[in-house]
């Protein structure tokens, strides 16, 4: 069974210069999520909606429910935070919007969150049904997160080019309507990853087409942008 812990109330003070600093007790942290050294996790938080935020932190598994479908009405305000457990700090934000209540997750979205060896790498996949609403590669150094690459974005044009020799002739169907997601990321070794990659036209009838890819790369430091991305292997 999935569950949750609680760190705390999610809570922002405004500081010096107007730069935002995380109270202390400040996020959930999700299961599953934690680094190989045992130093890092993934949580999530909802600071712009007090009220149910209370709630949520504080349900038990027979409240969640309800719980979940409120939170999911301001989806998009969800918070995802890689955060420190030693020091109970939020290091970094993410793009992505998961959120879990006491035992019980929002119905068809999905989160894989897979970690280096070294604990200095991160990347985050959050999934709802066939649409990917992140998936991201994080680096962390001296405890804080720093360069990050937006996967989804940097994969997509290679992916749309690889499927679109699969799609039927004549079936009128365009890649810019196709629909990709990721699941099942997984590290191959050092900082070279892999996941099943999905591509489905989501229509009723015989006009529905869905495809399926593997693909393989590496994530290694650059000067540049932060974060280098080289395709190793599709198919």
């Amino acid at each position: 069974m999935l569950r949750y812990v609680l760190i705390g109330v999610c809570a922002l003070l405004e500081i010096a210069g107007g730069a935002r600093a995380w109270a202390e007790d400040s996020f959930i942290v999700l299961p599953g999520t934690q680094s190989p050294n045992g130093r890092f996790a993934v949580g999530w938080g909802l600071p712009k909606h007090p009220e149910i935020w209370n709630k949520a932190r504080e349900s038990k598994e027979d409240q969640a429910g309800a719980l979940i479908t409120d939170v999911g009405e301001f989806e998009e305000d969800v918070e995802n935070y890689v955060v420190d457990l030693r020091a109970q700090q939020v290091v970094g934000k993410l793009g992505s919007h998961y959120w879990l209540v006491a035992e019980v997750m929002p119905n068809r979205h999905q989160l894989d969150v897979v970690w280096s060896a070294a604990s200095d790498l991160v990347l985050v996949n959050h999934t709802f049904r066939w649409d990917c609403r992140a998936f991201e590669a994080e680096r962390i150094s001296d405890g804080k997160t720093g360069a990050r690459l937006d996967l989804k974005k940097a994969l997509d044009a290679k992916l749309r080019q690889h499927f679109k020799k699969d799609l039927p002739r004549g079936s009128g169907v365009s890649m810019r309507d196709v629909a990709i997601s990721f699941s099942e990321p997984a590290l191959v070794s050092g900082e070279t990853f892999m996941t099943i990659v999905e591509a489905v036209y989501p229509t009723k009838g015989e006009n529905g087409w869905s495809g399926q890819a593997e693909i393989q790369f590496a994530l290694t430091p650059s000067k540049g942008s932060g974060i280098a991305l080289k395709i190793l292997a599709l198919k």
